[in-house]
């Protein structure tokens, strides 16, 4: 018979140990079908990379535009700064 008490008690931990079992033919067909569907995923990529290779061209294309547009529009300015602060040491 226990007294009510106000403050809890300590149970003792369990122990839950739960057994591996390991399969090596199932490992092995694992293995296997991950490479199959690795192998179906490449070349459904390598088809879509056919399809798509014009809009990629053209996407680093207008990337390369943009980024020397960009660097004129950088060296403009500098340069621009630079006669300005020659201008105001003279």
């Amino acid at each position: 018979m226990r007294f009510p008490s106000l403050f809890k008690t300590k149970h003792p931990r369990g122990f839950n140990f739960q057994p591996r079992y390991y399969d090596e033919r199932k490992e092995r067909l694992e293995k296997l079908r991950r490479a199959a569907e690795k192998e179906v995923e490449l070349e459904q990529s390598e088809r879509t990379l056919k399809k798509g290779e014009l809009q990629s061209a053209w996407r680093k294309n207008q990337v390369n535009y943009h980024q020397k547009r960009s660097n004129t529009r950088i060296f403009l300015i500098a340069g621009v700064l630079a006669v300005i602060f020659y201008l105001l040491l003279k």
